[in-house]
């Protein structure tokens, strides 16, 4: 009984950590090149070329476990400056 009061008291002060929930994120470049293309302006193959040639210099190594992926930081420039907005290609993401 009193175990249970203990970890009420915890949960109500903010001591109890819930366990993080991460959402498998849809893969862009599954999508077929004309998507690609009116998303990104480039098909699949560059955008591919993109990635393994910025992969080495914009890979982070960080002491978290989940850092920016290069696809993901590659397609959010280049949707960016294909539609000139950032809203729509934060809300894809």
């Amino acid at each position: 009984m009193m175990d249970a009061l203990a970890l009420l008291e915890d949960f109500a002060n903010g001591r109890l950590r819930r366990e993080r929930v991460f959402r498998d994120h849809e893969d862009f470049l599954a999508h077929d090149d004309e998507w690609l293309i009116s998303r990104f302006r480039f098909p699949r193959a560059m955008l591919l070329d993109l990635c393994a040639e910025l992969g080495p210099t914009l890979q982070r190594t960080t002491r978290r476990n989940r850092a920016i992926p290069v696809p993901t930081q590659v397609l959010s420039v280049l949707g960016f400056l294909a539609t000139g907005s950032y809203q729509r290609e934060l809300a894809d993401r």
